[in-house]
């Protein structure tokens, strides 16, 4: 069996293995550039959304565990719609949201051509909801002067 590792860094210890996949991907990525770019928009957009799955190996499985996906694909969808909505808000209004909207977008952008995992957009959660309070504020306020 030989030596076991865990976290061993593979291309000091398998540089040929490495070099033979490297070049397999890129000879992918040439051969239908289209399909990588939609897997890598579909990676980016799995960063903030949670998309559930029936495939026992790919996601945690458990007695209501479509229901509760379904829950979390509709929240998580709601809170990026929310996003977007505040980020055209404030564009509109003129307010300087450039910096704030790249932070965001870096996390995508970087990851998503190679990886994707929910966990990074954590590190950029408390930027998004700047924006989705100034959306629900701009449909909460009309609505509470009204009240009054």
């Amino acid at each position: 069996m030989g030596e076991v590792k865990i976290n061993g860094v593979f291309y000091r210890e398998q540089p040929q293995a490495m070099r033979r996949y490297s070049a397999l991907a890129f000879d992918n990525i040439r051969r239908d550039p289209f399909a990588f770019l939609k897997a890598s928009l579909y990676r980016a957009y799995r960063v903030f959304v949670v998309v559930g799955s029936s495939d026992k190996w790919t996601n945690q499985q458990f007695r209501g565990a479509a229901a509760i996906y379904a829950a979390a694909t509709a929240a998580t969808g709601a809170l990026l719609l929310l996003f977007v909505a505040g980020v055209v808000l404030l564009w509109r209004r003129g307010a300087d949201i450039l910096l704030p909207v790249l932070l965001i977008l870096y996390v995508p952008v970087t990851i998503a051509p190679l990886l994707t995992n929910m966990r990074y957009s954590v590190t950029v959660q408390p930027l998004m909801l700047v924006f989705v309070a100034a959306a629900i504020r701009a449909v909460v306020r009309p609505l509470l002067r009204s009240a009054r």
